[in-house]
């Protein structure tokens, strides 16, 4: 997901019973209103199905997010949004990128929030999730944005492509050399 888009993720956009989420807005600043909630990159929302630990991430999210809204009682700002300011107001892009990277200069990794979208990309097709699967979940209106900007090719991947193009051809080169 984008920043922004994690950023209007609303409770409702969750289908626990499913195990999907619907995409359909995300948070922007705008120097003169603060936040604005408008449509997503591609302007259409999109479904798909969550992996079972971000699931169960989300529903202890949700239940200490339950125990802040009881103690802010009415000064609870009610948007319904998954990520939020400490009274339910939407939180601010640049403020989930710098918590992002104080978390992962604690855990000692070098890695920005944005790049979890290369990550996830280049994990998906390292564990053989179809490129059109892999783009649709990055919201990309091509698989060629996906291939030639998010998808790395690890070693292993490219040493497996060449064993199987010689296992396919070795007939064919072991014909052409005897003739």
């Amino acid at each position: 997901m984008r920043r922004g888009e994690v950023l209007g993720l609303r409770w409702r956009d969750l289908d626990f019973e499913t195990g999907t989420v619907r995409l359909s807005q995300t948070v922007q600043t705008d120097p003169e209103q603060g936040w604005t909630f408008t449509g997503t990159k591609t302007h259409r929302s999109r479904v798909f199905h969550l992996p079972s630990f971000v699931l169960d991430a989300l529903r202890a999210h949700r239940k200490a997010q339950s125990q802040r809204r009881l103690l802010c009682g009415p000064g609870w700002v009610d948007h319904d949004l998954v990520v939020d300011r400490a009274d339910g107001s939407p939180m601010r892009p640049w403020a989930l990128s710098r918590r992002f990277r104080y978390a992962m200069e604690g855990a000692g990794i070098d890695l920005r929030f944005h790049d979890l979208r290369h990550a996830n990309a280049t994990l998906s097709m390292t564990a053989g999730v179809d490129l059109k699967a892999t783009s649709f979940r990055l919201g990309h209106s091509r698989i060629g944005i996906t291939a030639d900007t998010y998808v790395g090719m690890p070693d292993d991947h490219d040493r497996a492509a060449a064993a199987k193009l010689d296992a396919l051809l070795a007939p064919v080169m072991a014909c052409v050399s005897n003739p």
